[in-house]
């Protein structure tokens, strides 16, 4: 990927790229029409994620988004949930795709000035993943009460704990409005795609 696109006219791009679907013109066009707040401070990031959720779900994936940025902002790597589509990768989730981009291409030997944008809460796989990058800072957008793992770090066995505790991870400073998209996103196809995987594992 270009390094120098800038966060606004990469998400832009992918927009004008997407096949869109009635059930999904309201999201696009929030989207598409956005205007960034100056009052927070992660608007640009959250809002790529959004765009990128956006793509996952009208591909027919869970609607999750992640990009990865330096310290001054520009954009090194990107992802969004692929688990059905184009073929199944059980591991394929958002911030899995970035981080397979970032440690394979970017290949920084220190991350100490990377964060990670998710659009929604990281579940126990991509928590421990991201921990494992060493990344110091991730933020997300929406709170996943069911399926995230960060509001229960408490609950983390040692180890993991331990790594938890000297990395900054928390909600996103961004609008309102991006929170409530980045919900929206991902119960678009939450309920039909979580009965597949429970079907997998039945005989």
């Amino acid at each position: 990927m270009n390094r120098y696109i800038s966060i606004e006219t990469f998400g832009n791009n992918l927009l004008e790229g997407m096949t869109i679907q009635p059930s999904f013109k309201t999201i696009y066009t929030e989207l598409k029409n956005y205007r960034f707040n100056v009052l927070y401070k992660h608007d640009r990031e959250i809002w790529l994620t959004c765009v990128l959720a956006l793509q996952s779900v009208t591909l027919g994936n869970f609607g999750v988004g992640c990009i990865i940025t330096d310290n001054n902002n520009t954009l090194l790597s990107y992802g969004n949930n692929r688990v059905f589509y184009p073929l199944f990768r059980s591991d394929y989730h958002a911030e899995m795709v970035a981080l397979n981009h970032f440690e394979s291409f970017v290949k920084p030997p220190v991350v100490s000035g990377y964060k990670l944008f998710t659009s929604l809460e990281p579940c126990p796989m991509c928590l421990a993943r991201i921990l494992t990058s060493g990344i110091p800072e991730v933020y997300f957008a929406a709170d996943d009460i069911e399926g995230g793992m960060v509001h229960l770090k408490e609950v983390l066995p040692k180890a993991w704990a331990e790594m938890m505790a000297n990395r900054h991870i928390a909600k996103a400073n961004c609008s309102q409005k991006l929170i409530a998209i980045s919900e929206m996103l991902v119960e678009m196809n939450r309920e039909t795609l979580d009965d597949k995987l429970k079907k997998r594992g039945v005989g």
